[in-house]
């Protein structure tokens, strides 16, 4: 069976075109279509871990921690059911 596939077309900015170009170069992507879903996926790893209650914190090289991403309301504990489950 084939896989359904859907063509999105997103207007975006110069800015929003910039900041994709360099994460493709930092990431070293093959394509902006390989960044997008990188940044999809990381981003669901961080919200379902965010509505368990966990918190996403940056610790430095002295041992100092730093907490990322607080009071995001898209990551708050009402969980939609179309949601990726854990795993993919």
């Amino acid at each position: 069976m084939r896989a359904h596939k859907k063509r999105y077309s997103l207007s975006i900015t110069p800015e929003q075109k910039a900041e994709i170009a360099w994460l493709k170069e930092v990431m070293d992507a093959s394509s902006a279509k390989a960044v997008i879903l990188s940044a999809v996926r990381v981003s669901s790893v961080l919200v379902r871990e965010m509505r368990r209650g966990n918190e996403v914190y940056l610790e430095g090289e002295a041992g100092s921690r730093k907490r990322l991403m607080p009071g995001l309301g898209w990551a708050e504990a009402d969980s939609r059911e179309n949601a990726p489950k854990e795993g993919g």
